[in-house]
């Protein structure tokens, strides 16, 4: 009868609604967990990158120091000035620029990003983060060395003499 086959298309229907809600409650618990892992992952990739930043911005401040303590001895002013390693275009003052705006990008992006979205993916800001201070502790380290032959080879003749003098006075 009509009547039993509606109820029956009705029942049915109902089960269609029933596992179309359950379906969409599984989507939207996925689309949940997934969104809340992705900002986890963000928020350990942005984490790392501001590690890795801290770390360049010390040994930038300490290499700047360094510098600017040698630069200030009698000896060392004008040697200092010309060096590849402090003032080149590549050289440790350039990297001011190139650290601020790295910083600059990194917090752009990951403010940017928008949910469920993958910030930095490949980690690229804390590789290049890293990067720029091994290159700032390798110009720093020669440039140490190149200073400190300088400073041998103008004070030589005068510790021979000194060391002479005190030879002879034992």
């Amino acid at each position: 009868t009509l009547k039993q086959h509606n109820e029956k298309l009705a029942n049915q229907q109902s089960k269609l609604d029933a596992a179309s809600t359950a379906i969409k409650a599984l989507e939207g618990t996925w689309e949940s967990d997934y969104n809340a892992e992705v900002a986890k992952y963000n928020e350990a990739t942005y984490n790392d990158f501001n590690t890795k930043y801290t770390a360049l911005k010390d040994t930038y401040s300490k290499a700047v120091s360094l510098i600017t303590k040698i630069s200030q001895t009698s000896y060392a002013a004008d040697f200092v000035k010309d060096l590849q390693e402090v003032t080149g275009e590549n050289g440790i003052y350039s990297y001011a620029e190139k650290i601020r705006t790295l910083k600059s990008e990194a917090d752009t992006k990951y403010t940017a990003t928008e949910v469920g979205k993958i910030f930095d993916e490949n980690k690229e800001y804390a590789k290049t983060a890293s990067d720029y201070k091994t290159t700032i502790e390798t110009l720093l380290a020669s440039y140490t060395d190149k200073v400190n032959a300088f400073a041998i080879s103008k004070y030589e003749t005068a510790y021979n003499k000194a060391e002479a003098a005190y030879n002879k006075a034992v």
